[in-house]
């Protein structure tokens, strides 16, 4: 599950290390079985290299203590940041590494992406490494199958996709046709439809607010039990939209992380650091 950057609110906005302990052990007696860290939910190309680095590293700590997973992204950064990161996950050993396209130089064709994430995943070799596909921030639209097709002979370690597009119909083709690759769903949409084809890896922001009515979602689908899930899903996307029934303009993450710190006030995760993006404007990307 995407977890959240923890910040102080001072002046500098800074990171709050301290509370990342709290957190881990929080998502453990959750239910929960790993992280995603530094992603979009964890704001993390609006920390600095070295910041980076002393989360991941605590990140790491906490998560073989409480026996989580840990998914780490090391993009959205300029070429040479990526390459010391990707470095320190190889260190680090850590679980898996998440990578993005590059932001400026965006790959026009699928032998771009694969030969951008060749040259990474050298400075990483024994690390299994997916791809973020994010296409609402990245601006970046491939054939991913062909893609496949090509990373399977470049990148023994590639090992599949986080997914955070609402295209169903194009991943479900994918895990058809390329059954040996990893599918982690990161959109909250459509939820029912991705279990219901088989799609066991969720992860998404609300997983945050409310791990119980998750839970129970997952574990109705995985029984078969379509119409409890159902009803769990409605209870689920009705506190979702309440959130924001007053403000459709107000920020997604901002809330969410307000959000949390009312139901769980004991983990402290602070304000954001990035500048505000309007839920509307943010909905027709």
């Amino acid at each position: 599950m995407p977890v959240f950057t923890p910040f102080i609110d001072d002046k500098k906005l800074t990171v709050n290390y301290d509370v990342i302990d709290k957190y881990a052990q929080h998502l453990k007696t959750k239910g929960y079985h790993g992280v995603m860290v530094l992603g979009s939910t964890g704001e993390g190309t609006t920390l600095t290299i070295d910041e980076r680095m002393k989360l991941t590293e605590k990140w790491y700590e906490v998560t073989r203590k409480y026996d989580l997973k840990m998914l780490l992204n090391i993009g959205g950064l300029d070429l040479p940041e990526v390459y010391l990161l990707a470095e320190h996950a190889e260190k680090l050993k850590v679980d898996a590494v998440m990578l993005m396209p590059d932001l400026f130089y965006k790959p026009r064709t699928e032998e771009d992406l694969v030969y951008y994430i060749k040259d990474i995943v050298a400075r990483m070799p024994t690390r299994p490494v997916f791809y973020y596909h994010i296409p609402m921030m990245t601006d970046v639209y491939l054939d991913f199958y062909r893609f496949l097709h090509i990373i399977e002979k470049e990148v023994p370690y590639f090992t599949g996709f986080y997914w955070a597009e609402d295209k169903i119909d194009k991943v479900i083709f994918l895990k058809q046709k390329m059954p040996d690759y990893l599918y982690i769903i990161g959109t909250y949409t459509s939820i029912l439809g991705y279990l219901s084809e088989g799609f066991e890896a969720i992860s998404m922001p609300l997983m945050n607010l409310y791990p119980e009515l998750i839970k129970d979602l997952y574990t109705y689908m995985l029984d078969y039990k379509v119409h409890d899930a159902i009803v769990v899903k409605e209870k689920l996307y009705k506190r979702y939209y309440d959130l924001f029934r007053l403000d459709m303009n107000i920020d997604f993450l901002y809330m969410i992380k307000t959000e949390m710190e009312k139901i769980f006030p004991t983990l402290k995760m602070g304000p954001i650091r990035r500048p505000k993006i309007t839920m509307s404007k943010m909905l027709r990307m």
